[in-house]
């Protein structure tokens, strides 16, 4: 079981959020509280490093993919890439997106979970993987990130897809994530029926 000190954390929050009119979506407000800082207070002590332009706690670093915009898969090695110039020690890093604003149960899980393999992943009812919700080993990502010069414009399925991750099932409403305006209506509705922690 990873330990707190065993843990760093990428949180991928620099995406275009087109269908969200290009809203950052760290910025966005759900239950009072924007997306960024929802998951920030979850990861608490824990070394994070932020990918995106969102302004963050001065505990927290952040770094930018390049070129910008060029996919999740690039915002993973830019945000490794920091792990490591930063010397931080951890064994296991949480790769998660902002914009999953019911989470926390899961997020706190993958903390504790036994890392066997290389990871741990979020999968939803029906078993589809949620690649931006899963806890791996540093030397395995780090294998799996070396193996191109650049991720620019990979998939992140294409990266994760090296791996051999252990599916940890949750419902539905944990692994949902906001990409458009009704989404982010449904979360805001499901919150204002006092529904947000029901699933735990």
């Amino acid at each position: 079981m990873a330990e707190p000190g065993d843990l760093a954390a990428i949180v991928l929050s620099g995406g275009r959020a087109s269908r969200l009119d290009h809203t950052s979506k760290g910025s966005v407000r759900v239950g009072g509280a924007a997306l960024l800082g929802r998951i920030l207070d979850v990861l608490d002590d824990i070394p994070t490093v932020v990918v995106g332009d969102d302004v963050v706690p001065a505990h927290v670093t952040r770094t930018r993919e390049d070129p910008p915009y060029s996919g999740p898969a690039a915002a993973i090695a830019a945000g490794f890439e920091c792990i490591a110039s930063q010397n931080m020690t951890a064994e296991h890093v949480l790769i998660l997106a902002v914009d999953l604003p019911f989470a926390s149960h899961a997020v706190q899980q993958l903390m504790g979970m036994p890392a066997h393999a290389d990871g741990v992943i979020a999968v939803d009812p029906d078993g589809r993987p949620q690649y931006l919700l899963s806890k791996v080993r540093r030397d395995s990502l780090q294998s799996a990130l070396a193996q191109r010069s650049s991720w620019s414009d990979v998939s992140v399925r294409k990266l994760m897809s090296t791996l051999r991750l252990t599916p940890l099932k949750f419902d539905a409403r944990t692994v949902f994530d906001i990409d458009t305006w009704d989404d982010l209506r449904l979360a805001r509705t499901w919150i204002a029926r006092g529904d947000e922690n029901s699933h735990e």
